[in-house]
């Protein structure tokens, strides 16, 4: 008999066996369990930005067959393995030094950064990352985006520049994993937007 439970009530489950800091537990779970287990038992991950570049990996390693990725602050991402499907979100400050190692993500379709990315930067992803379809720039302004924003970003229809709301990046990226409106979805219906009035 085949069970399945709401994500939510998943979640709340997981939270509730695992007290504490949740990613050491999973780290410990990872090393415990027979290899190729989480290849296939894992489908969505938030990665917080506290582990190590090496824990990540190790993560990332054991968890292919991961679909939906939220990973914040690391920098080796040569470490990072293909994935079928991998929308990814990030915090970027550093981008800048790691924009070249993009192209080993050969899967990625979505990806959100701040909107500290100079234009040029934003070229060189929309380049290195051939399957790009939606590049998100986060406007953390409290006042509503300026035309000049979206002016900046305009030599590529796959960017779109989003307000900032007022959840953290987390709950959003829960919001798609759910089936809600999201940063994504938002993001995608501007796209589909700006290609009818281009072609119309």
């Amino acid at each position: 008999m085949d069970i399945s439970l709401p994500a939510e009530l998943q979640r709340d489950i997981f939270e509730l066996a695992i007290p504490g800091r949740a990613d050491e537990k999973f780290l410990s779970l990872i090393e415990a369990k027979p290899p190729g287990f989480f290849a296939t038992a894992v489908i969505s991950l938030l990665i917080d930005p506290l582990l190590s570049d090496e824990q990540t990996a190790g993560i990332l390693t054991a968890c292919r067959g991961v679909e939906s990725l939220a990973l914040w602050g690391t920098t080796s991402w040569g470490h990072i393995p293909d994935f079928p499907y991998l929308p990814l979100m990030f915090s970027a400050d550093r981008l800048k030094r790691i924009v070249d190692t993009l192209k080993h993500l050969h899967r990625l379709t979505h990806l959100a950064l701040h909107f500290t990315l100079h234009p040029s930067i934003a070229s060189a992803v929309s380049t290195n990352c051939p399957g790009l379809q939606v590049l998100v720039i986060i406007f953390d302004w409290s006042s509503s985006i300026p035309a000049w924003a979206d002016k900046r970003y305009s030599f590529d229809d796959r960017i779109v520049v989003v307000q900032r709301v007022p959840s953290s990046s987390s709950e959003d990226w829960e919001a798609a994993h759910f089936g809600l409106s999201n940063v994504w979805t938002r993001a995608e219906s501007a796209v589909a937007e700006r290609r009818r009035a281009a072609g119309g």
